[in-house]
């Protein structure tokens, strides 16, 4: 009987272990678990208001238009963060930078 309480104990142990770590991933990288969207990188690219439309292109990187600027080509990584590539002829210095991560709050909205 006390072996069965064990596994039992052992079993469950295991089970809240897996729901934490799931819980932590789902909180710190949604996109490992819920995938990478267009609606989810445009909240993530435009901000609160979603202001960017985005879209995969063929080569595996996503299009980003926003209503202030020219389109931007960002390459998301398998965990959901995303860096704006320059065009090769673009000056460095004057080239759009920025980098940031889908969060929690791209992908749940309460609107």
């Amino acid at each position: 009987m006390l072996t069965v309480a064990k596994w039992v104990a052992v079993t469950m142990g295991v089970v809240v272990t897996l729901l934490f770590l799931a819980l932590l991933v789902m909180v710190t990288r949604p996109a490992v678990l819920a995938g990478v969207s267009g609606n989810y990188l445009s909240r993530s690219v435009g901000g609160e208001d979603g202001g960017a439309t985005c879209r995969k292109l063929d080569d595996g990187n996503w299009r980003c238009s926003t209503p202030s600027g020219p389109g931007l080509t960002i390459n998301v990584d398998w965990m959901g963060c995303w860096k704006v590539i320059a065009p090769p002829e673009t000056d460095p210095l004057s080239a759009p930078a920025g980098s940031d991560c889908i969060q929690l709050d791209d992908i749940f909205t309460f609107d």
